[in-house]
């Protein structure tokens, strides 16, 4: 065969790979503040390849945080690695609720791909962007999450365009754990079973001294309150006209929750006893002035 027929050839049969290839379809779900979520199907010859998930499906989006929640990975390619909460505490509540969405928009072709970017400065000066990233989807009863990275640095020449996680590519070197609800069906996979009662609350783990595991309550209450137990009832409305310190005290409260600084618990009481301060405040008779002399 001449050099020219064997160029026609390669460019007539890269032609040929080109069209019947797959290429992706996605769908925006929601992509603000550092978080990307979209739905990704795979089509090859015009039309999206069966997937077999159990799509669309409804999971409240506390519950899909509280799973998040409790994924540890032990970090590198060896068993001695650092263990560690795979998800950064700071954006599990609105990742559960985009996740959440997706999944009860997804159809049984596309599987729910998730970026969320972490960003931290250091001394005022320097600012680095880590990266927590996975594919979700339904199969059966089980919430399988793939995780493709977890808190990874961000070369600096990435940042414009994070990259996306695969199926079948491993990027970073970490384990996941296996956990109560929480089955791993692969290095970086785990099937979970989002229905069991242990994801009503939220927790990390951490190793303590003498290798003993320790959880710790994090960011996010209850989705309903346990059996035997009250509801906590508080406007699910802030009155219109709340004077401009009490609303400060209250955007400071809110941000020591979503950093984890204080529990639930303590974040309810304080916000009441605000609250209940004002209308006591309101409800106060007015001093009278002293008669001028």
């Amino acid at each position: 065969m001449t050099r020219p027929a064997a160029a026609l050839l390669l460019a007539a049969a890269c032609l040929a790979l080109s069209a019947c290839g797959a290429r992706y379809v996605r769908v925006p779900v929601y992509d603000e503040e550092g978080i990307h979520v979209e739905l990704r199907a795979e089509k090859r010859d015009g039309k999206l390849v069966p997937r077999g998930f159990s799509h669309p499906v409804t999971i409240s989006s506390i519950r899909v945080a509280h799973v998040l929640a409790r994924l540890d990975v032990r970090m590198g390619s060896e068993e001695g690695g650092d263990r560690v909460a795979a998800f950064p505490t700071v954006s599990l509540y609105k990742v559960g609720e985009e996740v959440s969405r997706a999944l009860a928009k997804a159809t049984p072709e596309q599987e729910v791909v998730v970026r969320a970017l972490r960003v931290e400065k250091r001394m005022g000066l320097f600012t680095s962007k880590y990266l927590t990233s996975f594919v979700a989807w339904m199969k059966g009863d089980d919430l399988v999450i793939h995780l493709s990275r977890a808190e990874w640095l961000v070369p600096k020449d990435q940042e414009d365009e994070l990259p996306e996680p695969y199926v079948d590519r491993v990027v970073q070197e970490f384990k996941v754990l296996p956990a109560e609800g929480v089955v791993p069906t692969g290095r970086q996979q785990v099937a979970v079973d989002w229905k069991s009662p242990v994801f009503r609350e939220p927790t990390h783990v951490r190793v303590g001294p003498g290798g003993v595991l320790m959880r710790r309550t994090v960011l996010m209450e209850a989705e309903a309150p346990a059996e035997g137990e009250e509801a906590e009832k508080e406007p699910a409305i802030l009155p219109a006209d709340l004077p401009a310190e009490t609303l400060r005290a209250l955007a400071d409260l809110q941000e020591q929750r979503a950093h984890g600084e204080i529990s639930e618990t303590t974040y309810h009481q304080r916000r009441r006893d605000l609250l209940r301060q004002v209308e006591d405040d309101r409800r106060a008779p007015p001093t009278e002035s002293a008669p001028a002399p």
